[in-house]
């Protein structure tokens, strides 16, 4: 079967690198699997990417600038076109949508007119009307549009969340509709022992998207009042990096912060191997009851103390005896700091590193890909 996923990103996009690729490359053994997105064509194993355009927006180093008006409509007119053009080209039996925007819903829905009986697969794992910047009624318009039309051509619907379920489900009620979180692959690392005082953030500082990077100034120094040796990695990039700089420094915190920048899966174990504990700071808001949360999957695959707040897919991520531990109010700098302080005091014992580890099996992604796949093929 040949398999397309018809994307909004390059392969830079959190989406594309944490689930797209993982899921893709997974296909690979037992059918023929193309990506369209924002980047050079190129081949990445035995996946075949296709470029359709150029992203909305450039990016500096004070995070993204966005198109819009007339550059923005000309951008994803140009997104729709490529998309279907390749789609005609492809010939494939089953699209995946990744994300629900119009660009890409749009382009598969023209060509799917001329193909009805073709498979069309839903894959979210945001809520795009809160995790992105939208700045016009037009804008939310159209992303309103691009679920209720994604829903209505679509044969099945994968969701990141049960929030997403919930939510796509209530589009259409007959939908075919399953709970997919996004996996974790395990790095390879000493898990033994980790090294006192140190915190690590890891992912996008935006925090339009949901990420509750603005918390961590005063969480880290409110922690350091009780800890003052401990010390904050930040991994990740995003519209937000310049702010948070002007945050810390403020707080006098700057010389206590290390910005190692975007990541890869290569480096995770170095990254790792320095760290005490994830912190994973979030609200109760849509945009994080809908989200996966890479940052509590990966503390459970390799049995690393995080702080998190129960809030989305996250307590079925993590052993429900751990949850007091490791759960603080959303959106509370002091309750976050609390949490962090009892741990960094009180290490986790070996069992419950490995109740972690035993949680996280479910959600690793050889478990999670197969899973997915007899979900699509039977769709």
């Amino acid at each position: 079967m040949r398999i397309v996923f018809a994307t909004t990103q390059s392969l830079l996009g959190s989406t594309m690198i944490g689930r797209v690729l993982p899921i893709a490359k997974s296909f690979t053994s037992q059918h023929n699997v193309h990506i369209l997105g924002f980047s050079a064509s190129t081949k990445i194993n035995k996946v075949s990417f296709h470029n359709i355009g150029k992203e909305p927006f450039t990016r500096t180093k004070s995070g993204k600038k966005r198109l819009s008006g007339l550059g923005l409509v000309l951008n994803m007119l140009q997104s729709v076109f490529f998309t279907t053009l390749h789609l005609w080209r492809l010939k494939p039996d089953m699209v995946i949508i990744v994300k629900t925007l119009p660009h890409n819903v749009l382009g598969v829905r023209l060509w799917h007119l001329f193909h009805p009986t073709k498979k069309i697969i839903i894959d979210v794992d945001d809520f795009e009307l809160s995790a992105n910047k939208l700045s016009s009624l037009s804008q939310r318009f159209s992303v309103h549009y691009a679920e209720r039309a994604a829903v209505k051509m679509s044969n099945c619907l994968i969701a990141a969340s049960p929030f997403l379920l919930d939510h796509f489900s209530n589009l259409r009620k007959d939908i075919n509709a399953h709970l997919i979180p996004t996996g974790v692959a395990i790095p390879d690392i000493n898990t033994t022992i980790f090294p006192p005082h140190t915190l690590i953030f890891l992912g996008s500082t935006s925090i339009s998207s949901g990420h509750r990077v603005d918390l961590l100034p005063e969480i880290l120094k409110l922690v350091k009042e009780k800890d003052p040796n401990v010390k904050l990695i930040i991994a990740g990039s995003g519209d937000d990096t310049r702010l948070l700089k002007d945050e810390f420094r403020k707080k006098n915190l700057s010389s206590f912060v290390h910005w190692h920048g975007r990541f890869s899966f290569d480096q995770l174990p170095a990254l790792l191997s320095q760290s005490t504990l994830i912190v994973d700071p979030i609200d109760a808001s849509i945009s994080n009851r809908a989200k996966s949360s890479f940052r509590v999957s990966l503390a459970a695959a390799v049995g690393m103390p995080v702080v998190s707040s129960n809030v989305g897919i996250r307590p079925k991520l993590l052993p429900v005896q751990l949850h007091n531990q490791f759960f603080a109010d959303p959106g509370s700098p002091s309750d976050y700091a609390d949490k962090i302080t009892s741990l960094l005091r009180d290490s986790l014992s070996d069992t419950e590193k490995k109740l972690m580890k035993a949680t996280s099996q479910s959600y690793t992604w050889p478990v999670l890909t197969k899973k997915y796949l007899s979900i699509i093929e039977q769709c």
